[in-house]
């Protein structure tokens, strides 16, 4: 396969994970728009406190998704426990459940890249690699879709999952602008400066 195939590839690859991943924000977003009172933004908080090493808006698209999956049969009602990849799951002796689907999150694509002494960044590839010396550092290039299992839609062995949080909910009319600046929070970066959550 030629270098030049190769960059085409991954041009349609990425096409593909941008529509996928617009896909994701929009339903992130029809979800924000339903945030009308203090209570609702508290339930909001909530979910992303059951995540804590998780991004804002992964945590939401995790617990909105079990929460179909629940209407659907394939899982208890409430919160998630703990929730991993595929390969994750096997590491600790655990296997996904046969007919149990993923719940979708937006995860970055991250390459490496080198400067020459005119400051102009070059990717590094297993042809061209970083010369000797040189300082190597990490961008976010692309954004892609990955899944993950909750701990009910897994079976092996024992493990305890850590119990959720509970937050108080809070009553009144919430402030217009709360959707809004939430909804900012799903903003994606490719700016290669600023690290965001991976997970």
């Amino acid at each position: 396969m030629t270098a030049t195939t190769t960059k085409a590839d991954f041009k349609q690859q990425q096409a593909e994970w941008n529509q996928q991943v617009e896909q994701l924000k929009q339903e992130l977003v029809t979800r924000l728009n339903q945030v009308q009172t203090k209570a609702e933004f508290a339930e909001i908080m909530q979910i992303v406190q059951l995540h804590p090493h998780r991004s804002f808006r992964n945590a939401l698209l995790i617990e909105e998704a079990h929460a179909q999956a629940a209407i659907q049969g394939r899982v208890p009602q409430g919160p998630t426990t703990k929730v991993a990849t595929y390969k994750e799951w096997e590491k600790i002796g655990r296997h996904v459940n046969k007919g149990q689907t993923g719940y979708a999150i937006i995860q970055p694509v991250k390459s490496k890249f080198w400067k020459d002494p005119s400051g102009t960044a070059h990717r590094v590839t297993k042809d061209q690699p970083a010369p000797e010396g040189s300082n190597v550092f990490t961008r976010t290039t692309a954004w892609r879709p990955g899944y993950v299992f909750d701990f009910s839609q897994t079976s092996g062995k024992e493990y305890t999952p850590t119990p959720g949080v509970e937050l108080q909910p809070l009553e009144g009319k919430a402030d217009p602008n709360i959707a809004r600046a939430v909804e900012n929070l799903l903003n994606l970066k490719y700016d290669g400066v600023q690290t965001p959550q991976t997970n």
